[in-house]
């Protein structure tokens, strides 16, 4: 019985405390690569990180769209009388005092139904 506790107390002293070490220095081992900050993270993030810039790309370029439409919409942009002739075109209204000639329907803008 007493070379049990020997043997026991040889184990605890010296296999115990190398085992320890050596499960820490795994745990660190797997967290460098599959951790939250590992390896493996950081080619996901870098993943991420083409794809946000590619939106944001994309998203400067629409920027640049929509300004340049609400520049065009500016009151120096536009002809009030280009604009008051297309809505009256759009609304199908004229006053007694214009002239109607509808175009053919085979030229830009022409009326459809009349050849």
């Amino acid at each position: 019985m007493r070379k049990f506790f020997t043997f026991f107390a040889h184990l605890c002293q010296n296999l115990l405390p190398a085992c320890f070490f050596l499960l820490l220095a795994f745990y660190f081992l797997w967290s460098r690569n599959e951790g939250s900050h590992g390896t493996k993270a950081a080619v996901t993030y870098q993943q991420q990180l083409v794809e946000a810039n590619k939106q944001l790309t994309q998203a400067k370029e629409d920027e640049g769209n929509w300004l340049n439409h609400v520049k065009s919409l500016g009151s120096k942009a536009l002809d009030p009388d280009l604009l008051d002739e297309r809505s009256r075109m759009m609304l199908n209204h004229s006053t007694v005092d214009e002239i109607i000639i509808p175009y053919p329907a085979s030229a830009p803008g022409g009326t459809k139904g009349i050849n």
